[in-house]
């Protein structure tokens, strides 16, 4: 003790602020080791949920468009913001489609059918969906569909043209007569919301630059 006592008291300065350094060495530490477990937690939860961690990337006004193109069906929804679950189920139920090559194969089929807004709004719908479910590369799929909605733009004078034309091959699908004499109950859905949409101002021009 009396050594203690007799050292300069620059020492016991040394000492102090070294020990006050510390101390806080180690409530900072425990600061950030408890922020990095709450953002560990916050993305484990959102993996759960089916969130991704990284922003969606949408070209746009390709999205916006294909969005119009397929309103009447997801009515103004689209496909590659859903959840990856709801993508999966639609594409299990709808299509019987459960991975990628089953996903490929319905693509090039659709891709590869005479041209009409049937077969290609349809071919949208399951590309988007496809890329949400994780069934393929979202650079792939963003390719994949541009010419479809251009080809589709070019072959049409608006919106309504190919929404019409699409229940033109739908009721052929469905075996209904084509003049809507005797549409179904999701026919007459469609036709609805083609008039509520028809009184929407557009997400997008229809003549946009795709």
């Amino acid at each position: 003790m009396e050594a203690l006592l007799g050292l300069p008291w620059y020492f016991y300065c040394v000492g102090i602020t070294a020990f006050l350094l510390t101390m806080a060495g180690v409530v900072i530490y425990m600061v950030i080791q408890s922020r990095l477990e709450k953002e560990e937690e916050r993305q484990e939860q959102a993996m759960k949920s089916g969130q991704g961690l990284a922003p969606v990337q949408h070209p746009e006004p390709l999205h916006a468009w294909i969005k119009m193109a397929c309103a009447p069906l997801d009515d103004g929804q689209s496909w590659a913001e859903m959840t990856p679950q709801q993508a999966q189920n639609m594409l299990r139920n709808d299509w019987s489609i459960m991975g990628g090559p089953l996903l490929e194969q319905c693509l090039m089929q659709l891709g590869s059918a005479p041209p009409s807004a049937w077969n290609e709004v349809r071919l949208l719908r399951v590309a988007l969906a496809g890329w949400r479910a994780g069934y393929i590369d979202i650079g792939k799929m963003w390719a994949g569909v541009r010419p479809i909605a251009q080809r589709l733009q070019s072959r049409h004078a608006s919106f309504e043209s190919v929404w019409l034309e699409y229940l033109v091959g739908y009721r052929q699908w469905a075996r209904l007569p084509p003049d809507g004499s005797m549409d179904d109950m999701k026919t007459m859905e469609r036709r609805q919301k083609i008039e509520q949409w028809k009184a929407r101002p557009p997400l997008v021009d229809f003549r946009a630059s795709l």
